[in-house]
C-alpha cells in the first residue's frame, strides 16, 4: 500500500485578508497537485475566508494551533469545537515556535493531541529540534514520539 503525499504550507502569522485571497487565487492558478494532498494553514483571521474561497477544491484549510481545551476564558485561543464549526477537520500541534516561545511542554501538547482527537479532528503532529540542536546531533525525535503514544501505520 502506497501513502498519499501530503503538501501543506502553513503561512505562520503572514498575509492579511487580501493577501490570502491573492495567494489562494494564485495556488488555484498555478497549483498542479494530482497524486497529493494539498493543504493550507492560513492565520486565525482568515481561515473562514479561505474556506468560502476553496469550496469544491482539492485544497484543505487547516489550521495552525488549537487549544487543548474545548472552551473556557482562554482569551485569544480557539477550540476544537470552534474550528470544525467553520469547516476545519485538521489541525497542525508542536510548531517548534511554540514550544520555544510559548513554552508548549510534552505535556501540553498531549492534552492537545487528546482533545483534537476527541473532537474528531486530523493532527498533523510537528516533530524536530532547534537548528543548534540539529547541528550538534542533539536529536529529540524518538522521545517526542515515545512521550505522545504515536503509532505509524
Amino acid at each position: 500500500m502506497s501513502r498519499k503525499k501530503i503538501v501543506a504550507g502553513n503561512w505562520k502569522m503572514n498575509n492579511g485578508l487580501q493577501e490570502t485571497k491573492l495567494l489562494i487565487n494564485e495556488l488555484l492558478r498555478e497549483t498542479n497537485h494530482s497524486g497529493c494532498e494539498v493543504m493550507i494553514a492560513p492565520s486565525f483571521v482568515s481561515l473562514k475566508t479561505a474556506i468560502d474561497s476553496l469550496i469544491d477544491k482539492n485544497i484543505e484549510v487547516v489550521s495552525q494551533n488549537v487549544h487543548q481545551n474545548i472552551n473556557g476564558a482562554y482569551t485569544g485561543e480557539v477550540s476544537a469545537k470552534m474550528l470544525s464549526s467553520i469547516g476545519i477537520k485538521t489541525t497542525i500541534i508542536g510548531h517548534s515556535e511554540r514550544r520555544e516561545y510559548f513554552n508548549e511542554t510534552h505535556d501540553l501538547l498531549k492534552h492537545k493531541v487528546d482533545t483534537s482527537l476527541e473532537n474528531s479532528m486530523r493532527i498533523i503532529f510537528c516533530f524536530g529540534e532547534q537548528l543548534k540542536d540539529r547541528k550538534t546531533d542533539n536529536h529529540f525525535i524518538l522521545s517526542q514520539i515515545k512521550f505522545q503514544n504515536l503509532y505509524f501505520i
